[in-house]
């Protein structure tokens, strides 16, 4: 399963992948597989970006090991991550299985989605249980049942908060928003379309 050439990087921290994408810089990499979630590739693929700078980075392979997996879900890719790999190995080369999916820019990250706001504060009660699609399902109960009461968990949540936006094209927009949600994937869990 091992083809010739190959490394194998473990980063124990998010620090460790600035060190991780410079070590790269020398290498002729052909293909870099990221094991993880949402999170863990984007966090991976910002720093190869940054570190490559108008160098064209390599081409990244998904081998879903997180929580949700978005981005493999989009794609298509389940299973584990022994399969994938597998998978991966064998159609080396052969073109096949390959997937262009523009990326978004927020100051140096590089990502598929972008949250922030209530979106965000949501995303943080998700994660601190990380119970996965039937935990997604119960919080999203949980929220229904709190608006209704009008209860201590839909106020925590949801809320507006001064927004300022800097972009190119528009300079700067500032306003009081619930959320902004933004994203070049169009799936949500469970398969549910969501972004156009």
């Amino acid at each position: 399963l091992k083809p010739t050439g190959s490394k194998l990087f473990v980063t124990p921290s998010v620090a460790d992948l600035d060190h991780f994408a410079k070590e790269l810089l020398p290498e002729k990499i052909e293909l870099l597989a990221i094991c993880g979630g949402d999170g863990t590739i984007s966090r991976t693929i910002s720093a190869i970006i940054n570190a490559y700078g108008s160098k064209p980075p390599p081409r990244s392979a998904i081998l879903p090991g997180g929580t949700m997996n978005l981005l493999a879900s989009q794609i298509g890719q389940g299973g584990s991550i022994l399969r994938n790999l597998k998978s991966l190995a064998d159609r080396r080369g052969s073109g096949s299985g390959r997937y262009a999916i523009q990326t978004i820019r927020i100051g140096q990250a590089y990502g598929f989605l972008y949250a922030d706001g209530s979106n965000f504060e949501i995303l943080q009660e998700f994660y601190k249980k990380k119970t996965g699609h039937v935990g997604a399902v119960f919080l999203g109960s949980r929220m229904v049942a709190s608006f209704l009461a009008r209860g201590k968990l839909i106020r925590k949540l949801v809320r507006a908060e001064k927004v300022t936006i800097e972009t190119e094209e528009t300079g700067s927009l500032s306003f009081d928003s619930l959320g902004n949600f933004a994203g070049t994937i169009n799936k949500l869990p469970l398969g549910f379309p969501f972004l156009p």
